[in-house]
């Protein structure tokens, strides 16, 4: 009876393994093989031919290169989101860039609904700039929006664990009082062996 159990085990195993590699892309697979430096370069190369008008500073965005199976995406998260003083627009404001390497496509430009990529002007520039000044460098471990309002640059910093609301006074740069905060821990998600997930490439 042990034997025949091993046995099943082994030929379970083989099929799930025969079953990956059957379903593994070729081009996915060399992509991945060359690393995210490789991966970045492919999606620079594909905004500059779809979106010439697009300029990326890397400076402003934290870069992840994401793949599975059958995706490999690059991910150009905005470091600073920067809302101008009574900022108004009847499409939904996208901040941040996703470039689909195997489908040639680019998040938000080649998105079905309506939405205006964000493009800093020069006094955004310099509202930037000052807020950094007074207040510091920003990190990527956090989502930061700075919201301009009348007298002050409001600063919504978060992650999955902590939070911070600031005030940075318009004339005098100095900080206003602010509020910190922690989330209470979120469960792990619960991924099935067979889950397709995204994972990073870091090599």
């Amino acid at each position: 009876m042990k034997n025949i159990r091993l046995l099943l085990f082994v030929l379970l195993l083989y099929a799930n393994v025969h079953s990956q590699n059957k379903n593994m892309n070729p081009y996915i697979e060399d992509l991945k093989l060359k690393g995210k430096a490789n991966a970045i370069k492919l999606a620079y190369t594909l905004i500059e031919e779809k979106q010439p008008a697009i300029i990326i500073n890397p400076k402003d965005f934290e870069i992840k290169v994401l793949a599975n199976s059958k995706e490999i995406v690059v991910q150009f998260r905005r470091i600073i989101r920067y809302v101008p003083l009574r900022f108004q627009t009847k499409n939904q404001i996208k901040y941040d860039i996703t470039v689909n390497l195997i489908q040639n496509m680019i998040s938000p430009f080649d998105d079905v609904l309506d939405s205006t990529f964000y493009i800093p002007t020069d006094k955004d520039l310099e509202a930037i700039a000052f807020v950094q000044k007074n207040f510091g460098i920003f990190s990527p471990d956090f989502e930061t929006t700075v919201y301009e309002e009348d007298d002050y640059y409001a600063i919504h910093m978060e992650n999955q664990y902590s939070y911070g609301r600031y005030k940075i006074n318009k004339k005098t740069g100095e900080e206003e009082p602010s509020i910190q905060g922690s989330y209470l821990p979120i469960p792990k998600t619960l991924f099935s062996p067979e889950a397709d997930v995204l994972l990073e490439i870091n090599h």
